[in-house]
């Protein structure tokens, strides 16, 4: 299967705003049966071309700019990649797949926030 750039946009902007607002401590936006259909997506995402993931992190980096992610503290910078994983977890799991995406994410910011920073 191929991811469309459409699917990732839309996709991955979903998981994004779900995301922010996780951890800015509101309410979350989705629900059960949602986060099982982007666990889904995010299973094909694995197997993805280096093209498709490439999209997904120039989207992943569109999102990022509109987020609350951006403290210059090291130790609020570790406490937002930590409720990025604990979001992970708690609605899509803890397999393979999820821990790939979740990675992808926090690796990226890392490296955003080193870039902004340091």
């Amino acid at each position: 299967m191929s991811l469309s750039e459409e699917s990732i946009t839309f996709t991955v902007g979903l998981i994004m705003k779900d995301l922010d607002s996780y951890i800015e401590g509101r309410d979350a936006l989705l629900n059960k049966e949602i986060y099982n259909d982007l666990d889904t997506w995010l299973e094909y995402f694995e197997d993805a071309s280096d093209q498709e993931k490439s999209t997904v992190l120039d989207e992943v980096h569109e999102r990022l700019g509109d987020m609350s992610v951006w403290v210059y503290d090291h130790e609020e910078q570790q406490d937002i990649l930590n409720k990025i994983s604990i979001y992970f977890i708690s609605n899509y799991g803890s397999e393979g797949h999820i821990k790939f995406f979740c990675k992808l994410i926090i690796d990226y910011l890392k490296k955003e926030l080193k870039n902004e920073f340091f």
